[in-house]
């Protein structure tokens, strides 16, 4: 457990990873969300923009949801709660990327929400071609 104060760095346990695990299904949550509201969204043709916006959704879908591969890094901080800062690598279809997460977790309020879940980039335009420095 941390101490009040700054953000420090933590060590990667089953707790950061569990975390991690939880920021991309909220991710993907979103996107199943959109996908099981197209058919209402074509049964409102009078408003077109809807459903030219739920098409665009579509089309890209295959890379909205995200496959957890593992975290890279984590910080916490504490401060009525502990808020979790975890780099992690995800897999959408064949690409590799990396997000940045911040969690807020109170769990003695059973509190656990993602407050941001960024894309950083793809894998190896960050880190290179060289997996080696990405192992474990």
């Amino acid at each position: 457990m941390g101490t009040p104060g700054g953000i420090h760095p933590v060590d990667i346990s089953p707790e950061i990873n569990n975390l991690a695990h939880f920021s991309v299904h909220e991710h993907n949550k979103k996107y199943v969300f959109i996908l099981l509201m197209l058919p209402l969204f074509h049964c409102l043709r009078s408003y077109r923009y809807l459903a030219d916006a739920a098409m665009f959704l579509v089309v890209d879908f295959e890379n909205m949801l995200l496959e957890f591969k593992k975290v890279l890094s984590a910080k916490e901080h504490v401060v009525g709660g502990f808020s979790y800062y975890i780099t992690l690598e995800t897999a959408d279809g064949e690409k590799n990327k990396v997000y940045k997460a911040q969690e807020f977790v109170k769990d003695w309020e059973n509190v656990k929400e993602v407050q941001k879940f960024k894309l950083v980039g793809d894998l190896y335009q960050i880190y290179g071609t060289g997996r080696n420095m990405m192992q474990s």
